[in-house]
């Protein structure tokens, strides 16, 4: 347990595995590799995290019947999920499920709640209705396509699937066909910001106001497109090999290539609570509070089924996969994103809130908050980084809310203040220095200020009795990130006869000399000395 050393092995492959530790979430991956040549050492460093709410799961399997989709009603407080041949199970809690009748075998690819109704949509045209989830009802969809995706915007049903298919409804029961202008394969529509969009295979991606007349947009990319998601006032789009297209208006798209830093074919995406969150093969739930490349976050689940379909409701997250997985969220009330900036910094940072919650990781992080309340977030040190300002931020949690905390870390530099001679002056000396941005400190002696803004810096010396001044008494000097610049000063001590102050008894202070003794006042007279 913990740290070691091992000693006395022969060369070889070497293999770490990181245990269970209650509380904490395994490193990933769990296991380490490295190969070790006679007489050579290898470092194994196995990184443990804290474990956060998205990293605990109740994990259950319902059948054996892959699960495909899954919606929450607010309405009825009901969770639907509907898979292979015709399966629909219904739960109020994510946790307690009930198989119903379908009366259908066909596999339900996608649910959705809309108008005071649910609606599943699946092969061979099939679409299923119901008003409490329990009691469900066949409508002709006049197709024999597949259908693989259907959204609503409280208006409006939408339905797409195979060969360029759109069906709409008001009310899911009656549908009629729509002209895509494609035969590519549809699957999946969303609905966000006034417009519904459609995508699939090729890049292919269309939108419509009111799902009838459609126009294509260019993608920017000939990947097979999933799923779409609409928050924040930004669309995202799942393709394939994690690949992820964003747009402001739905028309004018940024594809990312690996956008979610994975390689898996991502199969869903929603937003809550102010996070995108997508699932996938092998047990994949990642986290975005913009869709971005470079934005998302992986959070182990603890299973590798693959996930099809997630739904937030009833103060949880539910997720279902292939062999009737289901897997179920720890209750929370919303979310926060931990951004730190410049990107890169592995800025440490404590999150306290509600009944003694208190997390701590660092870098970029997404968490899921238990109650509503006030949560505030304590920057750490970064050596050569001055921390954000103000180090401690405190933002109040509404039910259902999301929280951005983010920490702008700045580059510094090191001014070195030396006072001399040493021994004398270097505790007594008094100075000021003045900065960027209203910078201004004052001190004496010998100093050394960390974490300053980069700027010029004017460094001015003070009076010091029985001393004279520096000379130049006062200095400017550019700092630049990561630099140390030096402030040097040497206090002199007057010279007996000096009358001009210039460390020297010549002529000149002769003459001045002269002049005090004959009751004549010399001009500039600096008495920098006992006079005899």
């Amino acid at each position: 347990a913990g740290g070691g050393t091992v000693t006395g092995r022969s060369s070889g492959f070497y293999s770490l595995t990181g245990g269970d530790a209650a509380g904490w979430v395994k490193p990933s991956p769990a296991t380490l590799y490295q190969a070790m040549t006679p007489g050579g050492t290898v470092n194994f460093t196995a990184e443990y995290k804290m474990a956060g709410m998205l990293d605990h799961w109740q994990v259950q399997t319902m059948g054996s019947n892959g699960l495909k989709g899954v919606v929450y009603s607010p309405d009825l407080n009901l969770f639907v999920a509907v898979g292979v041949s015709g399966t629909i199970l219904t739960s109020p809690d994510g946790d307690i499920w009930t198989p119903r009748t379908s009366g259908t075998t066909s596999t339900l690819e996608k649910v959705v709640y809309g108008r005071a109704r649910f609606v599943a949509v699946g092969s061979g045209g099939a679409i299923l209705t119901s008003f409490n989830g329990q009691d469900w009802n066949p409508a002709s969809s006049g197709t024999s396509a597949v259908l693989y995706g259907v959204a609503c915007n409280n208006d409006l049903f939408v339905a797409v699937g195979a060969g360029g298919t759109i069906l709409t409804s008001p009310d899911g029961i009656s549908w009629s066909p729509a002209s895509s202008g494609t035969i590519n394969v549809l699957y999946g529509v969303g609905y966000g910001n006034g417009l519904f969009v459609a995508l699939g295979a090729y890049g292919t991606i269309l939108t419509s106001p009111n799902g009838v007349n459609w126009t294509p947009q260019d993608a920017g990319t000939q990947q097979w497109l999933w799923r779409v998601a609409h928050g924040h006032g930004t669309f995202v789009a799942l393709g394939s090999a994690g690949l992820t297209a964003i747009s402001a208006d739905g028309m004018d798209w940024v594809p990312y290539a690996q956008g979610t830093g994975s390689f898996t074919e991502l199969t869903d995406i929603r937003f809550v609570n102010g996070l995108f969150m997508a699932v996938g093969p092998n047990g994949t739930l990642l986290t975005s509070t913009a869709g971005e490349k470079g934005t998302w976050q992986m959070h182990p689940t603890g299973t590798t089924d693959r996930l099809e379909s997630l739904a937030y409701g009833n103060h949880r997250l539910v997720m279902v996969g292939q062999s009737g997985t289901i897997l179920r969220s720890d209750p929370f009330k919303g979310t926060a994103a931990i951004e730190v900036k410049p990107p890169g910094i592995d800025a440490a940072w404590n999150l306290t809130g509600p009944g003694g919650y208190n997390y701590n990781y660092r870098g970029d992080y997404h968490v899921i908050l238990p109650e509503t309340g006030d949560y505030t977030v304590t920057w750490g040190n970064v050596a050569k980084w001055r921390k954000p300002s103000p180090a401690q931020v405190t933002q109040t949690l509404a039910d259902g809310g999301a929280l951005n905390f983010r920490g702008n870390y700045v580059s510094s530099g090191t001014v070195v203040i030396d006072a001399k001679p040493d021994v004398d002056v270097d505790a007594t000396a008094p100075w000021t220095l003045t900065g960027p941005n209203g910078f201004n400190q004052s001190g004496a002696g010998d100093a050394t200020l960390d974490n300053l803004d980069s700027g010029s810096y004017t460094l001015t010396w003070k009076g010091l009795a029985g001393w004279k001044l520096p000379d130049p008494f006062s200095s400017t000097q550019p700092l630049a990130a990561d630099e140390t610049i030096t402030f040097t000063g040497t206090y002199r001590l007057p010279v007996k006869g000096d009358v001009s102050g210039d460390d020297f008894v010549d002529l000149q202070d002769a003459i001045m000399v002269l002049q005090i003794m004959m009751g004549m006042q010399p001009p500039n007279v600096n008495f920098g000395g006992d006079v005899d």
